[in-house]
């Protein structure tokens, strides 16, 4: 599972208007605005998972790391958590865990030792 490491865009600002303008309902448009200096990045991965293909974002802005993550039809924002391998999101009651080049969902109300929910591959 690989971890998404970004620096760049060096003296301008970092606007982004991220997934969650996409959330169902007519949420509201939330944007977010990181300060001048600060060393950030976007990028998308793109895994196939049981057979589909599934686009994820990785925001990086020193020191917080997120991921927007497609999940029932939402895409959910998840941020970086402690973890003994590999980056661990997660959001709610979701874990996103990537390594290498594979990347696993988890819920965690299925229990600690239940499997994923989805298996994917970069």
């Amino acid at each position: 599972m690989k971890k998404h490491y970004l620096s760049g865009c060096a003296g301008a600002a970092f606007f982004l208007a991220t997934a969650t303008a996409a959330l169902a309902g007519g949420a509201p448009h939330i944007s977010v605005t990181v300060e001048n200096g600060s060393s950030n990045m976007r990028t998308t991965a793109h895994y196939h998972c049981a057979g589909k293909e599934m686009a994820v974002d990785y925001l990086n802005v020193d020191p917080d790391y997120l991921a927007i993550v497609p999940v029932e039809g939402r895409k959910r924002i998840f941020a970086l958590v402690m973890s003994g391998s590999g980056a661990r999101y997660a959001s709610g009651q979701y874990i996103w865990w990537s390594k290498g080049t594979d990347a696993s969902l988890y819920d965690e109300t299925k229990g600690p030792d239940a499997p994923p929910i989805l298996t994917c591959r970069e």
